[in-house]
């Protein structure tokens, strides 16, 4: 993900990339990683399961971490 960023920091896929991150670093169970990506990314910019999922993480992090 973070080659992709800087590849292309202008891609129309820049939210979905990070989003995708944000996920994929709290699966591997790097909580300060995911915390980051999501303190970059609006729940707003998404919508429905994507949108819910977002806030559900962002929740568990702690004010530090947001």
């Amino acid at each position: 993900a973070n080659d992709f960023l800087d590849r292309f920091p202008q891609s129309e896929r820049l939210l979905d990339v990070r989003y995708v991150s944000a996920l994929a670093a709290w699966q591997l169970k790097d909580q300060s990683t995911s915390c980051a990506e999501i303190r970059g990314l609006q729940a707003s910019a998404f919508n429905g399961e994507r949108r819910s999922t977002l806030e559900k993480l962002a929740a568990q992090c702690t004010l530090f971490e947001r």
